[in-house]
């Protein structure tokens, strides 16, 4: 074995144990294991894809501690090698390569963590557009990079009629995706699972109830027996309630109650979700009632 593959191994080892610390929120162990990856790139993997992962994954472990000015500098520097990458890439394959796309969207979540949102979402346009233009619309990386987009509208720009065009496109190329799928059991079906309840929630935060109502039972179509829906459930059963369904709502929060997650948060969900049932039905029974 020779003496770089040795140290990308090494390398690979450090980052995926510290990435996984970091998933599980131990930041310290995560933070310790990035900043020797670190050194190994930097010593063996110098301007690669490798370091910058690697100063990306210091720099998220390093976001929870009160001064994160040395997490802006590692995302700086990881900018930096991402955008040579990326010309590097541009100047041999063209500009409207698809190869393009996923430095595109590594370089958009990098904006995104900086809470730099105006060039996140200009890196996840480009790539949006390539996507389209190589893939068609019916594409699962073109609704998952529309629905980063709706996101960072939605959470970081306040950009509540941006956040809810973009939902309600990803539906529509969702609604495609599916038509054209032959088998529900491809390889696909996790990422659309996900991909439906993100843009579910979402949606149903920005007060479009029917475009909420729409993914989430495209959602039920789509998910198999093994995953669960309850936590899809109980928000369904709310989007119904708005929209004063609520027979269906309450089925939903009967499969949820039948199928729980654990923990207390969840049981606190959907009593609170009961209780505002509850109280919308009575209003309207109220509202009902001769003057």
């Amino acid at each position: 074995m020779s003496s770089s593959n040795s140290k990308f191994e090494e390398w690979e080892t450090l980052f995926d144990t510290a990435t996984r610390a970091l998933v599980t929120f131990d930041h310290k162990k995560a933070a310790e294991h990035y900043r020797r990856a670190v050194e190994i790139a930097e010593q063996s993997l110098p301007e690669s894809v490798a370091l910058a992962k690697s100063l990306e994954g210091l720099g998220q472990s390093l976001l929870s501690k009160p001064n994160s000015d040395e997490s802006a500098e590692l995302f700086q520097l990881a900018n930096e090698i991402r955008r040579a990458i990326l010309r590097d890439l541009e100047s041999a394959t063209g500009a409207e390569s698809l190869e393009l796309a996923e430095p595109l969207d590594e370089l958009a979540r990098n904006y995104r963590c900086q809470k730099r949102s105006t060039e996140s979402i200009d890196c996840y346009q480009r790539a949006l557009d390539i996507r389209i233009t190589h893939q068609g619309e019916a594409n699962i990386e073109v609704v998952r990079t529309l629905e980063r987009m709706a996101s960072i509208y939605a959470q970081h720009m306040r950009d509540r009629k941006s956040a809810v065009k973009l939902s309600q496109r990803a539906l529509k190329y969702m609604e495609a995706i599916e038509e054209q799928s032959e088998n529900r059991d491809d390889a696909s079906t996790v990422q659309k699972r996900v991909l439906l309840e993100k843009l579910g929630i979402l949606a149903y935060e920005q007060e479009d109830y029917l475009t909420a109502e729409k993914l989430f039972q495209l959602h039920t179509e789509v998910v198999d027996e093994q995953f669960e829906i309850n936590n899809v459930a109980v928000f369904y059963a709310r989007v119904l309630v708005r929209l004063k369904k609520y027979e269906a709502a309450k089925q939903m929060l009967d499969y949820a109650e039948k199928h729980p997650r654990h923990g207390s948060g969840f049981k606190k969900f959907l009593q609170e979700t009961r209780d505002e049932m509850d109280k919308a039905i009575n209003g309207d029974d109220e509202a009902d009632q001769p003057i």
